[in-house]
């Protein structure tokens, strides 16, 4: 707390970082699962069942991964502080910096949808792996319950790397 009262400008630069972090999780669990679907049908994409569909979906993910997060760069380094371009410039950066993993995000999605369904259009979407390991192993009441272990898992890790890594809470 003493960074607000050292810093008059912390308070600013935490309020752009909760905006932006809120952008980019709107987008990742409403825009994105939502219209992607919508934009993968319109260009044909929702067979990945061939390289070159896999090589176009990941394409695509990853443009429209760039574009939903683009807004959130420039504003949040807008609110921080910086000008207009150079906020364009930093938001652009940032945006292509981070949109390679859009595809990984893209791929949860269809993991997680097929996971928790029973629904064969769902599952056909799922990655083949996924479908083979898992979603062809156990029943739908099974998976839901591997899901909620599976979260349980990444907040422990999570809690864990930020409390015992070198630069974590407990060092």
């Amino acid at each position: 707390m003493d960074m607000f009262f050292v810093h008059p400008g912390a308070l600013h630069g935490a309020l752009s970082r909760c905006f932006a972090n809120g952008w980019a999780a709107l987008g990742t669990c409403g825009f994105y699962s939502h219209g992607r679907d919508k934009l993968f049908k319109k260009l044909g994409l929702l067979r990945t069942d061939t390289v070159k569909g896999c090589i176009a979906a990941i394409l695509v993910d990853t443009t429209y991964g760039f574009l939903l997060n683009v807004p959130a760069f420039v504003t949040n380094y807008a609110l921080a502080g910086c000008g207009l371009l150079p906020s364009i410039i930093l938001g652009i950066k940032a945006s292509g910096a981070a949109c390679w993993t859009s595809f990984i995000s893209g791929a949860l999605f269809d993991s997680f949808a097929a996971l928790d369904s029973d629904d064969p259009q769902k599952r056909s979407r799922a990655p083949a792996w996924v479908r083979w390991l898992v979603i062809d192993r156990f029943e739908l009441k099974t998976r839901k319950k591997l899901i909620w272990i599976a979260l349980a898992a990444s907040v422990l890790l999570t809690a864990a790397i930020y409390s015992f890594a070198p630069g974590g809470l407990m060092r």
